[in-house]
């Protein structure tokens, strides 16, 4: 069962975890995880009771809630670890596509490399998880490192892209 599985089965049980987990939709990789998660936030701040018989009455799947729900390989009160790993994993992915954009950037003929560095950095901290966050002096030589050996890669292979 995957963490985004298990921290809505842990809500569907225990829906007092829901703010201690501190996640957004944009959290989840899964649609329908994050459809749940909207549902349920929204039947929350309504006051409404959460559980898998109510949830299902916005449209979802009883016997599919009850499996997440009664799913033996967790316990409830560890839904905020999951939505450690979450926010962690969301953040790798929203910091690898920050990196590709910038290295899409840098590769156009007239890129400003210095004005790049500089959004990505701005980026990078934007979407840092605080216990992983890299110092700027880090995330700019992260891309440094990442553009040099880029460059290495044109000169030894003949591979175009990175101005030099």
């Amino acid at each position: 069962m995957s963490t985004e599985a298990r921290v809505i089965g842990s809500i569907l049980i225990k829906p007092e975890m829901f703010k201690a987990c501190g996640l957004r939709p944009g959290d989840f990789q899964n649609q329908l995880f994050r459809q749940l998660w909207q549902t349920i936030g929204g039947m929350l701040s309504k006051g409404e009771a959460v559980d898998p018989v109510t949830v299902a009455s916005y449209g979802y799947s009883l016997a599919d809630l009850g499996e997440l729900a009664h799913d033996s390989g967790f316990a409830p009160s560890n839904a905020p670890e999951y939505a450690k790993l979450m926010r962690q994993d969301a953040s790798r992915r929203q910091g690898e596509s920050v990196l590709r954009d910038a290295v899409a950037r840098i590769s156009e003929p007239a890129s400003d490399v210095n004005a790049i560095v500089a959004d990505t950095q701005m980026s990078l901290e934007r979407i840092a998880v605080p216990e992983q966050m890299l110092t700027p002096g880090d995330a700019i030589q992260n891309l440094r490192d990442y553009i040099a050996e880029s460059r290495e890669l044109e000169k030894r292979f003949g591979i175009a892209g990175i101005p030099t």
